[in-house]
């Protein structure tokens, strides 16, 4: 699993030229079929900044993922704190 629940996300691979789009994982769904495509038998629920609208008009905050077209996001660790840093000595 390339993800997990709470990660935030980039897909980088789309049917829709959705590539790029971040995302935040929901949760685990499995085996799915969305847009009369197989997603794959590792699929997320994934929340998204801009909802999608299917074919009847309705709207979608989160959408199903395959596992295989994301990748998580990491930041910074919580170890590099400027706090951890030793002062700078002035130069007289």
């Amino acid at each position: 699993m390339n993800v997990k629940p709470g990660d935030l996300a980039i897909q980088i691979k789309s049917t829709r030229g959705m590539e790029g789009r971040i995302c935040k994982v929901i949760r685990y769904i499995g085996f799915c079929m969305y847009d009369n495509l197989s997603c794959d038998y590792d699929t997320w629920e994934c929340e998204i900044q801009s909802p999608q609208f299917n074919i009847f008009g309705v709207r979608f905050d989160a959408v199903p993922i395959s596992d295989s077209w994301l990748r998580p996001i990491s930041g910074i660790p919580d170890t590099d704190k400027v706090e951890d840093e030793k002062p700078v000595k002035e130069v007289a």
